[in-house]
């Protein structure tokens, strides 16, 4: 999938149903940090209100340690359990990287 297919995808899932997702890749993190923690951070510095998480979905991966993480709004868990979302980076994102270093 090239990068304008997948944003085409992201703007209609936005269009039809209120719900973003936001993709972010980083190096490496600060020492200290980890993948949840600056997800988590980064989640609550762009989306400070609850009403503004609602809707959204962060991915981060740090392309150093291949470690990722994810967050979701509570209308996302409506549609996408935590244990859904969870194997979505543990499976379907780590899966490829460990085997192939496919991004």
């Amino acid at each position: 999938m090239t990068k304008n297919q997948l944003n085409n995808t992201w703007e209609n899932l936005a269009d039809n149903t209120a719900n973003e997702v936001r993709f972010v890749t980083i190096r490496r993190l600060d020492y200290g940090e980890t993948a949840d923690s600056f997800t988590e951070k980064l989640f609550d510095k762009w989306f400070p209100t609850p009403e503004a998480k609602a809707h959204q979905t962060l991915v981060v991966l740090d392309t150093l340690t291949n470690n990722d993480a994810i967050r979701i709004g509570d209308a996302v868990k409506e549609i996408m359990s935590d244990d859904i979302a969870q194997s979505v980076v543990d499976e379907t994102i780590q899966v490829p990287i460990r085997e192939d270093n496919k991004y």
